[in-house]
C-alpha cells in the first residue's frame, strides 16, 4: 500500500514537471514571434454619382416638365388650346403679333397633333408648346422670359435614279420588267400626253429616264 502511493506521488510530480516544461516552451515560442498590428480599415471613400444627361428639346431642357401629347379638337384654336395653360395676356398678343411671319394660326387643323411642355405644379406654366403642321413640319412655340416662334421642316433626302432600256410590248410593261416604281408610268403618260404619242411607241424603240 506504502509503495503505490509513492507510486502515485512520482507519477504527479511528473506530470507536473511536464507541464511546467510545456507552458515554458509555448511561452517562448509566442515572445519569440514577431508582433502583428491589426490596423483597422479604412472608409471606402464613397464615388460620387455621375449627374444624368440632361434631356433636350428643340434647345430646352425638359427634365423636370411634364410633357402633355393631345389633337386638336373641333373648332378649336391655338388660342383657346394657350389659355388651358394659364397662358398671360402678354404671352398670348405675343403669339399673335410673332406669329404672322412664320405661321398662320387660323392653319390649325382638327385632329392634328400637339405637345405641351409645362412646369408640373399648381400652376402648369407652359413652356412650350409643338404642333405638327405636317408629317415634317413642326411649329414651336416657346414660353420662357420671352416668346419666339420656330419651324422644324425637314425635308426629305432625294435620290436620283436612271433606267434605260428597250420597248418590247409596252412601255408599261418594259417599265414593269425593269422594277421601276408603279407610279413612273403614270406620271410618265401625265407630264408627257401632250408631247409624246405613246401610241406609236413600237418594238425596238429604246429610252432613257432620269427621275427622283
Amino acid at each position: 500500500m506504502k509503495k503505490n502511493k509513492i507510486y502515485l506521488l512520482l507519477v504527479s510530480i511528473a506530470i507536473t514537471f511536464i507541464s511546467y516544461l510545456a507552458y515554458t516552451a509555448f511561452h517562448h515560442y509566442q515572445s519569440s514571434q514577431p508582433s502583428v498590428e491589426i490596423k483597422p480599415a479604412k472608409n471606402e471613400e464613397a464615388v460620387p454619382e455621375k449627374p444624368k444627361p440632361k434631356i433636350i428639346k428643340f434647345g430646352i431642357v425638359i427634365d423636370s416638365l411634364h410633357v402633355e401629347e393631345n389633337k386638336v379638337k373641333r373648332n378649336e384654336t391655338l388660342l383657346q388650346i394657350l389659355n388651358r395653360y394659364n397662358m398671360s395676356d402678354y404671352f398670348i398678343k405675343e403669339v399673335i403679333y410673332k406669329s404672322k411671319k412664320k405661321f398662320n394660326l387660323n392653319s390649325i387643323k382638327a385632329g392634328a397633333s400637339y405637345t405641351a411642355y409645362y412646369n408640373n405644379d399648381s400652376i402648369n406654366k407652359l413652356k412650350m408648346l409643338v404642333y405638327e403642321a405636317g408629317v415634317t413640319d413642326k411649329v414651336i412655340f416657346k414660353f420662357i422670359d420671352t416668346f419666339s416662334i420656330e419651324r422644324d421642316i425637314k425635308y426629305p433626302d432625294t435620290i436620283r435614279r436612271s433606267i434605260a432600256g428597250n420597248i418590247t410590248t409596252s412601255v408599261y410593261e418594259t417599265l414593269k420588267n425593269l422594277n421601276t416604281p408603279s407610279v413612273l408610268a403614270y406620271e410618265l403618260s401625265r407630264i408627257f400626253s401632250s408631247k409624246v404619242d405613246f401610241f406609236k411607241i413600237q418594238q425596238g424603240d429604246n429610252f432613257k429616264i432620269i427621275y427622283d
